[in-house]
């Protein structure tokens, strides 16, 4: 069984027809609901053959029938002179008839040939007289002469029967007419209003109901192609689905079709390509963070040259320093002394680096769990389970004991409190401000740190990132722990 595809091609414009026949040739146009056929009545085909719909666009020319070169991108545009079988919109169906003349090569003021054209059955008078005037104002035509295309067809194939019953389905309603001694009965013509277009939809539907992801894919267009192509009309119904369900017979009956679809080009790298693809990568990298930490390091630099600046500034106008104090946020020389060391270690840090960087050093490559694992022995796997546990209780402990004495430190009569009292009252028993050198040794920075114990310590981010380390190892050495033990 071979897979179908559907014919998605853009719809071909229709033909100019090259050689106009005399002014007595008849120009007869199957004036449908669904396409429209309009040619010459000495041909054996119609010429043309198009959608009756118009897309009106915004600035641009309209565009009929097989003008239209994709349906579907323009299907909110689409435009139809018809109110189901009935023509209701003359300027819709004014430009339908101007392409028509068009491809047919009437280019004068007006059109010298018959015109025989379709309507519906029972058409309304006012209808009929819209259209009278339209082709016989618009484009003075010499006659006109209207027909149910149902009945054309019938007498055109059955010429010789005269008792008949014909049934005339429509794409918006189908028509039953009977037929007695060669005539139309009108008064039992009956009128169904189901058609193509209700068989179209019910498609489309049936479609996106049993492939749900693919609904978008499935266009109102590809279910007509379905139904013209693989749709029939069967005796019994019945019948036909017991067939169905024998799995042979669906085998042989069963249409598949592919939906058009971009395949994916496969790349064919090598895995030296691949690493080589990924050091050029890396080295990319390495020389972003080169770029952005020589862009630190001299905004450090500039940082650092200022602050020592404003630090010889005590010595000479205390009014001006104690200015700069406040210009850069600091509150004490203290302060200013322990911005200066954070700033001399960043400083040293981020040149140590970049000079591993230059002197072509590169960083260890990281260590993935797996490794970590296997550098481990088996029988060694208890007991450095063991201290991990021991390692984390030691620095929860550890903590517990910074938030307790942070906690005590807020309460008057503690022995904490009492201790950052004595410290104060032992500064401001000092000397003069002439005289004040705190803040110029390193050992004034603990001071600094012994009254100002609910800042917390630099160092938390670190144990925390220790103890999320921990955790990991424990998680992979040990299956049953859980780091709330």
């Amino acid at each position: 069984m071979s897979i179908c595809t559907f014919d998605d091609e853009k719809s071909i414009p229709d033909p100019v027809y090259k050689n106009r026949p005399g002014n007595h040739i008849p120009i007869v146009i199957d004036n449908g609901t669904f396409k429209c056929r309009a040619g010459y009545a000495h041909d054996d085909e119609p010429h043309m053959v198009f959608k009756s719909v118009i897309c009106r666009q915004k600035g641009k020319p309209d565009i009929v029938g097989n003008d239209i070169p994709n349906v579907e991108l323009v299907r909110w545009q689409l435009r139809t002179p018809f109110d189901r079988d009935i023509v209701t919109q003359y300027d819709f169906e004014e430009e339908i008839l101007d392409h028509i003349f068009e491809r047919l090569s009437i280019t004068s003021s007006s059109v010298t040939h018959p015109i025989v054209m379709t309507e519906t059955i029972c058409n309304p008078n006012y209808c009929r007289q819209q259209m009278n005037e339209l082709l016989f104002e618009c484009y003075n035509v010499p006659s006109v002469s209207y027909g149910i295309d149902a009945l054309y067809s019938f007498f055109h194939e059955q010429s010789m029967v005269e008792d008949a019953l014909v049934v005339s389905i429509g794409y918006n309603c189908c028509h039953v007419i009977p037929i007695l001694d060669g005539k139309m009965l009108l008064n039992s013509v009956r009128r169904i209003n189901v058609g193509g277009a209700h068989v179209d939809y019910v498609m489309l539907r049936l479609l996106q109901l049993a492939h749900p992801p693919l609904a978008t894919s499935m266009s109102l267009s590809r279910a007509e192609y379905l139904v013209r192509k693989h749709a029939k009309f069967v005796e019994c119904y019945n019948e036909e689905i017991i067939k169905w369900n024998d799995p042979d017979y669906y085998e042989s009956v069963v249409a598949k079709y592919q939906l058009p679809f971009t395949a994916h080009a496969q790349s064919a790298i090598n895995v030296e390509e691949a690493r080589k693809k990924k050091e050029v990568q890396a080295e990319r990298l390495r020389q972003m963070n080169v770029k952005r930490r020589r862009a630190k390091l001299e905004e450090d630099v500039q940082k650092l040259n200022k602050l020592i600046t404003i630090q010889e500034l005590d010595e000479e106008d205390e009014d001006i320093f104690l200015k700069s104090l406040h210009d850069l946020g600091l509150a004490s020389r203290a302060e200013l002394g322990h911005e200066i060391n954070k700033l001399n270690n960043s400083i040293n840090s981020v040149r140590s680096k970049l000079e591993e960087v230059e002197n072509g050093v590169k960083p260890a490559p990281a260590v993935s769990q797996t490794s970590k694992k296997n550098l481990i022995p088996e029988d060694e796997v208890e007991s450095y389970v063991k201290d991990l546990k021991k390692q984390k209780t030691e620095l929860i402990e550890r903590r517990e004991k910074r938030r307790q004495h942070r906690i005590e430190s807020a309460k008057r009569r503690t022995h904490a409190s009492q201790q950052r009292m004595r410290i104060l009252s032992e500064l401001a028993a000092g000397q003069g401000k002439k005289a004040d050198t705190f803040g110029q040794r390193d050992d004034d920075w603990d001071v600094y740190k012994e009254i100002n114990k609910d800042t917390g310590h630099s160092d938390s981010e670190e144990e925390q990132t220790k103890l999320d380390e921990i955790d990991n190892h424990l998680r992979e050495y040990d299956p049953d722990y859980s780091r709330f033990d």
